[in-house]
């Protein structure tokens, strides 16, 4: 086979995925838009404490966060960030739909805190050992 020349799996798979607008941004675009969303969900969870109405906000905000990175990383489903924010706004409208599931509104604003400050989402961690993520 010509080394210049892709092999022909990977041409196929270039025509099936469309590049996304996601790989063309920078390292820091990456980071100054995923932290915005998280300190803004933050700012709401906490405030959730207070009126518990701005759970809703978070929920709101968590899901243009997913749809927003879905539209960027070209509407794959199965890329992780888009997992990870899926399974994050599933947490929180069960927490704040459910009476009996109060209790996972702390949890989620004590994980979203420490990721922010320690940079370790425990989240992530476990969604890591699922079968596909593998």
């Amino acid at each position: 086979m010509n080394p210049s020349m892709p092999s022909q799996s990977a041409w196929y798979a270039r025509t099936l995925v469309p590049p996304s607008p996601w790989k063309a941004m920078s390292t820091a675009a990456h980071r100054s838009f995923v932290n915005f969303f998280w300190v803004a969900t933050l700012c709401t969870l906490v405030l959730g404490f207070v009126a518990p109405a701005y759970w809703i906000v978070a929920i709101g905000l968590t899901g243009l966060q997913t749809a927003t990175l879905w539209a960027l990383v070209g509407y794959r489903p199965l890329v992780f960030s888009v997992q990870l924010r899926l399974v994050f706004a599933g947490w929180l409208t069960v927490g704040t739909c459910i009476d009996a599931c109060w209790f996972m509104m702390p949890i989620a604003t004590l994980g979203l805190g420490a990721n922010l400050s320690f940079n370790y989402c425990l989240l992530s961690r476990l969604l890591h050992l699922l079968p596909w993520n593998r």
